[in-house]
């Protein structure tokens, strides 16, 4: 019931049999990254990301601070969710442990999300899965440009309160958080 996909390209023909089969099975939540290209996607779009597909999160790499981080794309319309993504831990091709980042490695982490959400609640519809992963983040907040840390989600609190003051391009930040 939960699909995480960890790629993409700039060319929007290459993604029209995913974004019909997405469209098709409502049942299944789709992960996706956002790219790592460091731009906006709303402007120059990344695929699959810039459809717009109703069973479908899209995931950007933040810093500690829910700001995108280094090299993560963005889109105030595009992206529904920053989350850390920054060194994460991971096994290399050669079997040793080691550090990645991105878009890629954010993304798991709402799948993983997901499928516990799902584990403790079965009859969720994808429809209401999509929100209470939504409701568990905070929105970033900037004040004279400087980023400070999104409120945290805890379990208690489903819903986070809104910050005040919000940078153009912030999606809500999705930070660290195991139900």
């Amino acid at each position: 019931r939960v699909l995480n996909l960890a790629m993409g390209s700039n060319r929007p023909d290459a993604w029209g049999a995913f974004a019909e089969a997405a469209r098709a099975r409502p049942e299944i939540l789709f992960v996706v990254s956002a790219g790592n290209d460091e731009r906006d996607i709303d402007r120059k779009p990344v695929y699959p990301a810039a459809f717009a597909i109703a069973n479908m999160l899209v995931i950007g790499s933040a810093d500690g601070f829910g700001a995108p981080a280094p090299g993560s794309n963005w889109g105030k319309n595009t992206v529904d969710l920053m989350v850390p993504g920054e060194r994460i831990a991971v096994t290399g091709f050669d079997g040793a442990p080691t550090l990645a980042s991105g878009a890629s490695f954010a993304a798991p982490r709402v799948t993983a999300l997901a499928a516990r959400l799902l584990n403790t609640h079965p009859d969720w519809d994808t429809a209401r899965l999509k929100a209470a992963i939504i409701a568990r983040a905070g929105l970033s907040e900037v004040d004279d440009g400087v980023f400070r840390r999104g409120a945290r989600t805890t379990p208690e609190r489903d819903i986070t309160p809104r910050p005040r003051v919000l940078p153009e391009w912030a999606p809500p930040l999705l930070l660290p958080w195991i139900p």
